[in-house]
């Protein structure tokens, strides 16, 4: 009987060591979890704050403004010859990474579904900025020179060898307003669900 006790004891010993230990473990990731979702809130709503439409300087009034301006040119049979368009205010670095690095496949699955699509479109959104300067540092710039005939037929409408120049523009339009309502809709998710909007990161 009294080995029996001890080996009891023993045996009790070793299962709240593991237990102590799983229970370690789960809070460990649990805090990893919460300070992850934490970072993607972050740069959710630093996005979100650098584009919304209240914001004057934000990147939906930039891109809406560079829009309206170019195709009011065009109307006139006016061309900007440089087009440069830089920024990195309108960049969801952060959330790409995690992505890349594989860090998000622990997260809830909806909201990983929405960051993804999220992720997606602004890949687009870039990639036609990209397109819109490789255009005009390769075609558009080049030629400036040669005047307005290159590209503008004799009733002042824009060659189609040009089109471009208006497509890549109302492209990049069709994104920024879309991306800071989504941007906005997922953070909003996240601050309910797991309100990380007023924990501090360590």
């Amino acid at each position: 009987m009294p080995v029996l006790r001890e080996l009891l004891i023993v045996f009790v010993g070793v299962f709240a060591a593991f237990w102590m230990n799983d229970c370690r473990n789960e809070q460990i990731e649990k805090e990893k979890t919460e300070k992850l979702y934490h970072v993607i809130y972050d740069d959710l709503d630093r996005f979100y704050e650098s584009g919304k439409i209240e914001n004057k300087n934000g990147f939906i009034n930039f891109f809406s403004d560079l829009h309206r301006e170019r195709d009011s040119l065009l109307k006139k049979g006016e061309l900007p010859t440089q087009s440069f368009i830089s920024g990195d205010y309108w960049n969801l670095d952060i959330i790409h990474s995690l992505f890349d690095s594989g860090r998000l496949a622990d997260i809830e699955p909806a909201i990983y579904q929405r960051l993804s699509l999220l992720r997606k479109n602004h890949e687009n959104f870039s990639s036609f900025i990209q397109q819109n300067n490789d255009y005009y540092m390769h075609y558009v710039t080049p030629n400036s020179d040669k005047g307005t005939s290159e590209f503008f037929d004799e009733e002042g409408k824009l060659k189609e060898k040009y089109y471009m120049v208006r497509g890549t523009s109302a492209s990049i339009n069709g994104y920024p307003e879309l991306l800071v309502e989504w941007a906005y809709d997922i953070k909003e998710e996240i601050k309910e669900k797991y309100n990380v909007a007023d924990k501090a990161l360590d």
